[in-house]
């Protein structure tokens, strides 16, 4: 089915909403343009058609001219002619067999605390027995023992001791010899919307 409009939207996250109950759940992002515009945008995170997942990449470093000129461009909606230069599928942003599905739910209630999740973007496995998280402050929680495969993802749910200021901080991954072998560093812009995901 054709666009009626083709375009970008650069905004600023507002608010998100996590819709439940349906047989192709959606998940619901808020975003405001430089005038205060209000946008709803729809991701459809299992759709009835195969295949039915939602995948996701993060990529530290991304380099491409489509997001080159999608990050030159003004917060609001910018009207496009199709295959503009702009198109993430056609101009090959990312290869889709880089990319992981992300579950659209996961059984039980959702976790109270805040959580870490840990990325292998190594080729090999990677044993995380014994391995830990820490903070700013040196607290640390226990990391869950086992072998983490290449490309994949694992949640870690904190302790309650290791906290993720509202200020900023940083968090450290830690071998079991306690040496540091990752470390990100986050700001209070990153940290002011409670419950986004923060990616580093």
């Amino acid at each position: 089915m054709p666009l009626k409009n083709y375009g970008v939207l650069v905004g600023r996250p507002t608010d998100r909403r996590r819709e439940d109950g349906t047989d192709t759940p959606h998940y619901q992002v808020r975003l405001e343009d430089a005038d205060g515009v209000s946008y709803r945008i729809a991701v459809n995170v299992l759709s009835q058609e195969s295949p039915s997942e939602l995948l996701y990449l993060v990529e530290d470093d991304l380099r491409h001219p489509v997001a080159d000129t999608a990050g030159a461009l003004d917060l609001c909606w910018h009207a496009l002619a199709p295959r503009a230069g702009l198109d993430l599928i056609r101009g090959n942003l990312v290869s889709r067999d880089r990319m992981r599905p992300l579950p659209p739910h996961v059984a039980g209630r959702a976790p109270e605390r805040e959580t870490v999740t840990l990325v292998n973007a190594s080729p090999e496995p990677v044993d995380l027995t014994g391995w830990r998280i820490a903070d700013r402050m040196k607290e640390t929680c226990t990391v869950p023992a086992g072998p983490l495969a290449a490309g994949a993802t694992l949640t870690v749910e904190l302790n309650g001791r290791v906290a993720l200021g509202n200020k900023g901080g940083t968090i450290t991954l830690l071998e079991r010899d306690g040496l540091k072998v990752s470390g990100v560093s986050y700001t209070a812009e990153q940290a002011r919307s409670e419950g986004w995901t923060l990616t580093f």
